[in-house]
């Protein structure tokens, strides 16, 4: 993966900035800060077996960066490369670096009372509704998750139906708002 994302970063015309790296789930990405031809940047390779290469986790960032409206706000996608060698499928995605702190910085639970202001908090209410107004037929919970997963979670058995459905962002937790 490190070698890999040196030729991803010289194709993309980047350059890694300090020994920091940042290893996703399973090993599957590593993403890096890196100096680029358009300022400051960040460089995360995706890794999968060639026959599974693509789909959500191809095609996310991508479709968020041509739908989602300006009202979110996010690191741009600037370039994306895609290929297949060794039979290994990869995606480099070059964004724009937030230097930003996540509010939690380990992981995804929130574990103290966060430092956030009301303007904090309205700002993302008005981006988590702008989302909701996203057309997409991309699924990340169905109800049949919800029917499955939250009586065995709960140990109660409760009505599950959802009361509405709307586009939302799927991985939104502590760790991923800065």
């Amino acid at each position: 993966m490190r070698e890999t994302h040196a030729t991803a970063a010289a194709a993309l015309g980047c350059t890694p900035v300090g020994p920091d790296e940042a290893w996703g789930w399973r090993g599957r990405t590593l993403s890096r800060a890196v100096s680029a031809p358009l300022g400051a940047g960040w460089l995360r390779l995706v890794c999968a077996a060639a026959e599974k290469a693509g789909g959500k986790l191809w095609d996310g960032p991508q479709e968020a960066e041509r739908f989602m409206p300006p009202a979110v706000p996010r690191p741009r996608l600037r370039e994306r490369l895609t290929w297949t060698e060794g039979g290994y499928g990869y995606l480099a995605e070059l964004y724009d670096r937030v230097t930003d702190r996540t509010v939690t910085t380990e992981e995804p639970i929130l574990r103290t009372t966060p430092d956030l202001d009301d303007a904090w908090w309205s700002g993302l209410s008005i981006a988590v509704d702008a989302i909701a107004e996203v057309p997409t037929e991309r699924v990340a919970v169905r109800q049949e998750y919800l029917d499955r997963a939250m009586p065995q979670y709960l140990g109660i058995s409760l009505d599950t139906t959802a009361p509405a459905w709307s586009t939302a962002h799927d991985d939104l937790h502590w760790a991923n708002l800065t």
